[in-house]
Formats: structure tokens, sequence, C-alpha cells
């Protein structure tokens, strides 16, 4: 990971955690004055042509701003909802081992939604087929599926990554 790649946690003017961004992302906040440094890391800093600068491990923003950060529908973040685990056997699985299973088929009139899509293993999803999870007798294993929430996705990027001990006071 490159120095430009370290997770800085974003929060809003009165301290409410709001995202999980990179330094690079950061640093843009920063340079044009919408953030403010809270924590830097001790150990990660970047260099240009003649500075050192460290790179920041929880900024702030300066004002408050009408920003919604929605969580975009993604594969990814599908498998993150889910935990990576199959919704209809709770088996474990990765990126590569999961799919995504549409609950209502696409040609029953399924969307690709929030509400519509889950992780599924291969063999669960050939199991299902071109049915509903009721009309397959294979209900999921945590009800209907919703929009991921940011508090959610936060939560599980921290428990995939090493803890970040600059971060507990603003997520405890």
């Amino acid at each position: 990971m490159t120095s430009l790649d370290s997770p800085c946690l974003l929060l809003s003017h009165d301290y409410i955690p709001l995202k999980i961004i990179n330094a690079k992302q950061c640093f843009k906040l920063l340079f044009t004055d919408k953030a403010a440094v809270i924590v830097e890391y001790a150990d990660k800093i970047v260099r240009t042509v003649n500075k050192m600068l460290k790179i920041p491990a929880v900024i702030r923003l300066i004002h408050k701003f009408n920003l919604k950060f929605n969580i975009r529908l993604t594969r990814k973040n599908i498998f993150v909802r889910d935990r990576y685990r199959c919704q209809y056997c709770g088996q474990d699985g990765t990126a590569s081992s999961l799919t995504l299973d549409h609950c209502t088929p696409r040609s029953k009139g399924g969307k690709f939604s929030w509400d519509n899509l889950v992780a599924s293993c291969v063999t669960c999803n050939s199991k299902k087929g071109d049915r509903t999870p009721h009309e397959a007798g294979m209900p999921l294993m945590r009800g209907k599926p919703r929009r991921l929430e940011l508090f959610e996705y936060i939560d599980f990027m921290m428990s995939q990554r090493h803890w970040i001990p600059e971060w507990a006071s603003f997520l405890s």
C-alpha cells in the first residue's frame, strides 16, 4: 500500500463519521480548504519536491454541507452488506467465489437494486435458478435485502483492516 492509499476517516463539521477515504482524496479536501486535520499518522508521510507532509488519519469538514453519502450499488458493496456470506446456505466466500443473485429474477421483472440483490455461492445460485427464493424453497438468511447503511459499511471496513488507533475516539 502506498502512502496515498492510506485510509482517512472523514468527519462532518460536527464530528460525525461520514466516510473512509484515501489520503489522495483527503489532501484534495485539505488543499481546497474544505476540511481540517484532526489527527495525523505518526509514521506515515508523503514527500513532495520540497516538503514532507504527514498523512492525516482523521479530518473534519469545515462547513456544514448538504452532502448525502449514498453508498453506491456495486457488486463489492452487496458482498460487504452480506458479509461475504451466501444468503441461502450461509457459506463464507470471497469476491471470486460468490455471485450476485436476483431474488426476483430479471426475467420476471426483477431490478438491479439493493432490495433485489444478494450474495450467493455458485451452487445455491444454480439450484435457485430462474425462481424466487419462495418458489425454490430457499429462504434468505438475513431476510429481505436492504440498502447498505454507512455505519455498517464503516464497521465492516474497520473489521477487514487492522484497527486504526487514531480513529478509536471518533468511532466509539
